[in-house]
């Protein structure tokens, strides 16, 4: 005897006009402008419907219409399974990747692009693009020790693949796609490197910190593993290992700009503003027409001339920033900050997410979330944090960090993680806190 489902029509019926209404919701959202909502709309639609291409379609050109890069990228190469043979979808991924200086994978996609559509009205300037593009990865190649052959752009794309998973936050993909890589090469420092900031990303902090000093094995002036150990072993609560880590930092030259972003991000986590300011002047002195070459190392010198009393120093620079970069935010917020007396100002270097890997925050709000409400949940809750504490003491250790040089979130994040985990460690922490001059 076989039974039929009577509802199996109705379901999809459904399901469709479900859709519609949630097509017609995203495409309100992206005529009105409103493109960061459209893309927060847009990404909860496609948990319940990934394999729906209407819905990638709009959240590519909301990402695109907003330049939220990482999103885009996600977009359209999910697009280009969808349809594999439309050009303009292959060009919005090349064009992605670009924005991002991924300059081997954009290579590569332009690549297919004229071997794929030789006869599209667009096609000269792909292969300007594609031309452009070798110009670029003649000096990656030549940086990395590839050979400048089919073979070794296959490893400089999969190692931007790597990038842009971490980006995305798809850690678990990413790290398997570097181990591999790392099969293929194992003497390729950067996919090491990568490793090690996914590793930690991902809340394997030990083996992220194992990983970097792998590094050292072989390149012990490696300034992105040794800025890499500074940033974990701070995280770890292991200050004296991080300051030794900073100092052979400090005494690392290099003829690469980017020795000086490592150094300025290191010391900035390590909380030492001196440092931070000595390393961005020397920097000004040492490379003719030198600036910091991201707005992001630029605001945290600011931060640190800031924290040294160099108010105006301070401000003059996030001016450049904003006049350089619309898109960095922390810049302008510092800036309104500055407006208000001192006591009542939230100046700060980096965000919440810099100081704690987001899949901690993730498990904490995952065993919170499930306390239910009734007269025993401020009792559950403490309970829930303090088990929280005990499998991961070093949170702790960040808390005060926060405290003092993080955003106005972090510092009630951390206020009310110490005051709902009444514990005697915690309520120290917030008495020192209450009684500072930030406090």
């Amino acid at each position: 005897m076989s039974f039929k489902n009577k509802n199996k029509g109705k379901l999809k019926k459904f399901s469709l006009y479900e859709k519609r209404d949630k097509l017609a919701e995203a495409a309100f959202l992206i005529e009105g402008g409103q493109f960061d909502e459209a893309i927060e709309f847009l990404e909860e639609a496609i948990k319940k419907y990934p394999n729906e291409a209407q819905f990638w379609e709009c959240l590519a050109f909301a990402a695109s219409e907003s330049g939220e890069v990482v999103t885009m990228q996600k977009a359209f190469a999910e697009l280009t399974k969808f349809k594999p043979n439309d050009v303009e979808v292959r060009l919005g991924l090349a064009t992605s990747y670009a924005l991002e200086s991924r300059v081997a994978l954009a290579h590569q996609v332009y690549r297919e692009i004229v071997v794929r559509f030789p006869n599209d009205e667009q096609i000269g300037k792909v292969r300007e693009a594609v031309e452009a593009t070798e110009i670029e990865l003649r000096r990656i190649f030549i940086e990395y020790g590839l050979p400048f052959d089919d073979a070794g752009l296959k490893i400089a794309c999969k190692h931007e693949k790597v990038q842009v998973l971490m980006n995305q936050h798809e850690f678990d993909e990413a790290v398997a796609l570097a181990r591999q890589l790392l099969l293929e090469k194992p003497d390729f420092v950067p996919a090491l490197n990568n490793l090690s900031l996914i590793l930690y990303m991902n809340g394997e902090v030990a083996e992220a910190l194992a990983t970097a000093e792998k590094v050292l094995e072989t390149k012990p002036d490696n300034f992105h593993a040794l800025a890499n150990l500074v940033r974990f072993s701070v995280f770890l609560g292991r200050e004296n290992e991080a300051r030794e880590f900073a100092e052979l930092l400090r005494k690392t030259e290099s003829a690469n700009p980017d020795l000086f972003v490592k150094k300025i991000e290191a010391f900035s986590f390590l909380g030492d503003d001196a440092a931070v300011v000595e390393e961005y002047k020397k920097s000004k002195s040492l490379i003719n027409d030198f600036e910091i070459p991201q707005s992001y190392a630029k605001h945290l010198a600011a931060f640190a001339f800031y924290r040294t009393g160099d108010e105006k120093k301070a401000e003059k620079m996030w001016e450049e920033i904003i006049e350089e970069d619309i898109d960095f935010d922390y810049s302008e917020e510092n800036l309104e900050q500055l407006d208000l007396p001192p006591h009542d100002r939230d100046v700060f270097g980096l965000p919440l997410a810099y100081w704690i890997p987001p899949v901690y925050l993730e498990k904490l709000f995952k065993a919170t979330v499930k306390i239910k409400d009734g007269r025993n949940f401020d009792k559950n809750l403490q309970k829930t944090l303090t088990a929280f504490f005990a499998e991961n003491p070093h949170i702790l250790k960040v808390i005060p960090i926060l405290l003092d040089r993080s955003d106005r979130k972090a510092k009630e994040f951390a206020v009310k993680l110490l005051d709902w985990a009444e514990t005697p460690e915690a309520l120290k922490l917030l008495e020192d806190f209450a009684f500072s001059q930030t406090g």
